[in-house]
């Protein structure tokens, strides 16, 4: 898949869901995609909810920042998260 065709496929994505999860760990590998994924989220009025790595406070800052809120690795942290802050 070409770098325009995943684009396509994000934005495709994005735009029907009611809210976006950004797993923290992989923003240092994927920093690109993932800026572009919180950019469109906040570009369509989707919430962010960051998760924070599997025993770790270590959050990246652009994404917490742009986040509603930071959860970390658990069911009921994401879920809770997710009704409360879904459109």
């Amino acid at each position: 898949m070409t770098g325009h065709q995943l684009e396509e496929e994000l934005k495709y994505q994005i735009r029907s869901v009611n809210c976006v999860l950004v797993l923290g760990e992989l923003y240092v590998a994927y920093n690109d995609w993932i800026q572009f994924e919180m950019d469109l989220a906040s570009s369509l009025d989707k919430p962010i909810i960051a998760i924070r790595p599997w025993g770790s406070e270590h959050m990246p800052v652009l994404v917490s920042t742009a986040a509603k809120e930071v959860v970390g690795w658990e069911s009921s942290a994401i879920v809770r998260a997710v009704r409360e802050h879904a459109r």
